[in-house]
């Protein structure tokens, strides 16, 4: 029996996953490039005469903040790989009247001779019919909420803002 409608949603969740992934790493890693570029200036603007090595002390420290914030946040979440199984067991937390019916489907109608010689295809055919009949009009796409990145987004973007004012201020100074 052919879930490709099913698979197809899941995709399509998959993809917003790493998608939401990236938008959230990277405003974590511009969160922190900005707080190092805030201290930098501090430092900068109340310590008279800061010797060089401190300076470079700071800059190194700096970036190697900032990459271990896009190798924790951005490289690693996206080495982990989402199947269909994690992705169908979430739609069945959002969706309890699913009873396991999807996640069944999904790895029952599993092609090759390890999954073959277990299952009934009648029973497969007939479990597989029933989740694309009862998943069918569901929408997936409350399985993933992007609220928490969202915001993150909102306070890089401010966090930008801020610093390019005060830079652009700064200038005119």
């Amino acid at each position: 029996m052919d879930l490709s409608p099913i698979v197809g949603k899941i995709d399509v969740i998959r993809r917003r996953v790493r998608s939401l992934i990236l938008v959230d790493g990277f405003s974590r890693a511009l969160l922190l490039a900005f707080a190092c570029a805030v201290l930098t200036f501090l430092i900068d603007y109340f310590v008279p005469k800061v010797p060089l090595q401190v300076r470079f002390t700071l800059l190194v420290v700096s970036l190697g903040s900032i990459a271990w914030a896009i190798w924790r946040y951005v490289a690693y979440p996206l080495g982990v790989r989402i199947t269909d199984d994690d992705i169908a067991l979430c739609v069945e937390k959002q969706y309890p009247d699913l009873n396991d019916r999807l996640i069944s489907a999904i790895q029952l109608s599993r092609e090759g001779p390890q999954y073959a010689r277990f299952n009934s295809p009648q029973l497969v055919a007939s479990l597989v019919a029933e989740a694309l009949r009862e998943s069918g009009g569901l929408d997936f796409s409350p399985v993933v909420s992007a609220g928490t990145t969202r915001k993150l987004a909102l306070w890089t973007l401010v966090a930008a803002s801020a610093l390019a004012g005060l830079g652009i201020w700064q200038k005119e100074a």
